[in-house]
């Protein structure tokens, strides 16, 4: 996706007016504000309300979407949303494939983006055209604006965007709004709800928008930070969720609990706000959406979007090779789904096994020739895991496994004293390559044995799990949910679903767990030596002149 195309689905989305440079056929270029209507994606253009920036005409347009240079959204304005296209566009998303990809993608960003500008404490800031708004014109809905108001208002706008666009680590933005509940405070006035106020383009209007912004934290002069928590207990911070229902309880307790010190203002009049976002997230953003198109996108970035959840193709049978026995048929599951995923999460409550799945899957990885990174939201398992790694032992000498413990300052040298004597103990160690594992046909024959019967045991697993979500949904329907509408898909729940999945649990032979374990290399005394020189033989390769800078 472009970023004009970017810009384009994202103004569709949020009802805005997008700031494009134009190249018509005769090569000169305009500048235009446009608000979207329809799109046309075989021809790949746009029918438009436009507002040519010279002349501050507006009119239909048609306009190409190859022939847009570039194009900004213009924040604070409003245009009326096309149900019809949005519709379209989510029922439909191939048949604008050729002008939005990634869409999931980007919708995430966009939310993303808005949550970080929403974190942004605000400030009242000065605004040249507050002067000029007379809030005594506010009818209704609107506040309708005379020519001269109009076209400040929009070169306002315009400056506002183009500041934004040229620097390159944050934004600085300014939002024109009516006050709902202002506190004066001895430092300053403290805006603590407030309503955008949109700039409707086409009507010429200030539209002000539904929803109230609550602000829990405020900046006045640059310095000085007002937070709600000075003026409401927190026992009544519950109050702000239902801001509109709530607004006169909540200056009530404002006012009982600050006396004299403070005065609340709940008058309709313009003002101000402004905010600075320290990192231009669309612009770290865009660059993401750049690498899919690219298809350079790595590792941790297709994690965050769910990329790496869909099942494998093609499953690759790994042997699985254990430093010991304890082990049952889940934990074989989940060593086996790790080496097939570049991903994988290790869950349960303690005393389930954890910490010996997580050993046995390094182990396996480390048999197979992965590398392995594991991580965890505490030190205590990564400690437990690192340790049983590196005090692992053959004929009473501790095994030198490639491993490091990585961490804050002390636990990084640590790690360069564990690489450092490791280095020393393996110096003189001989290594012989063709002796290092004389079964390993033999391991991969009952490797293909292995992954076949978890596939099955997975295939059980998942059979059993829609079964119980199919008796529940039918429990809920017996407990008096009535409706003729849900009279055949009963039904189909209990006489075609329901029913398959028991003669596919049937037709699943009976799965044990010794057969699986049959299948496991027991002998660990040599697998232990395998470890040790194997181990051994990478160590060694930290000699070589390629890494004489480590």
């Amino acid at each position: 996706m472009t970023p004009v195309c970017e810009d384009i689905y994202k103004a569709i989305h949020e009802g805005k007016w997008l700031k494009i440079e134009y190249k018509n056929q005769a090569e000169e270029i305009t500048n235009y504000w446009i608000a979207i209507k329809n799109i046309n994606p075989e021809r790949r253009s746009l029918n438009v309300t436009g507002m040519h920036l010279g002349t501050y005409e507006i009119k239909d347009l048609y306009v190409l979407i190859d022939s847009i240079l570039t194009s900004s959204i213009i924040e604070g304005t409003y245009c009326e949303k096309n149900p019809q296209l949005l519709e379209d566009l989510e029922l439909n998303p191939s048949k604008y494939s050729g002008l939005f990809d990634s869409i999931v993608n980007l919708k995430i960003l966009n939310y993303l983006e808005m949550c970080n500008r929403l974190d942004s404490p605000r400030y009242c800031t000065e605004y040249g055209l507050i002067n000029h708004l007379d809030q005594d014109s506010f009818r209704g809905d609107i506040y309708q604006l005379n020519e001269s108001q109009f076209s400040k208002i929009v070169k306002s706008f315009s400056y506002n965007n183009k500041n934004n666009s040229e620097r390159t680590t944050g934004i600085r933005v300014k939002q024109l709004a009516m006050n709902v509940l202002s506190v004066f405070t001895p430092k300053g006035l403290y805006v603590l709800a407030y309503r955008r106020m949109n700039l409707d383009v086409k009507n010429k209007c200030l539209r002000p928008s539904e929803d109230v912004t609550i602000c829990t934290e405020f900046q006045i002069d640059g310095t000085h930070k007002e937070n709600i928590k000075y003026y409401l207990d927190a026992d009544d911070y519950g109050l702000l969720l239902d801001f509109k229902k709530n607004q006169e309880q909540i200056e009530d307790i404002i006012t009982r609990n600050n006396g004299d010190r403070v005065k609340v203002d709940d008058r309709p009049y313009f003002i101000a706000v402004g905010y600075d976002i320290a990192v231009d997230l669309h612009a770290e953003y865009k660059k993401i959406i750049e690498m899919y198109e690219k298809n350079q996108t790595t590792f941790p970035i297709r994690a965050f979007f769910g990329d790496l959840l869909e099942k494998p193709r093609r499953i690759k049978s790994y042997p699985i090779a254990l430093i010991n026995s304890k082990i049952n048929m889940d934990q074989l599951l989940a060593i086996n789904k790790a080496m097939q995923y570049p991903t994988a999460y290790i869950q349960g409550p303690p005393g389930t096994g954890k910490t010996n799945t997580i050993i046995n899957t390094i182990i396996t990885g480390f048999f197979n020739e992965r590398t392995i990174l594991f991580a965890s939201n505490n030190n205590h398992p990564i400690d437990a895991v690192f340790d049983k790694l590196r005090m692992m032992e053959y004929h009473g000498r501790i095994i030198p496994f490639p491993v490091i413990r990585l961490g804050n300052q002390e636990k990084l040298w640590e790690s360069i004293v564990y690489i450092r004597n490791i280095m020393k103990a393996v110096a003189d160690v001989k290594v012989f390559n063709d002796t290092l594992d004389k079964r390993k046909g033999d391991r991969t024959t009952r490797a293909k044995q292995l992954t076949e019967l978890l596939h099955k045991y997975e295939e059980y697993l998942e059979l059993k799990e829609r079964r119980e979500t199919l008796l529940k949904i039918l429990d809920y329907k017996g407990e008096g949910v009535h409706s003729a509408n849900l009279i055949a898909f009963e039904a189909d729940l209990r006489e075609r679903q329901l029913r398959k999945i028991e003669e596919d649990l049937k037709a699943i032979q009976r799965i044990d767990e010794n057969d699986a374990l049959a299948l496991l290399d027991r002998n660990e005394e040599e697998f232990r030596q395998y470890l040790y020189f194997t181990s051994a033989k990478h160590i060694q390769r930290l000699n070589e002149e390629k890494y004489s800078d480590l």
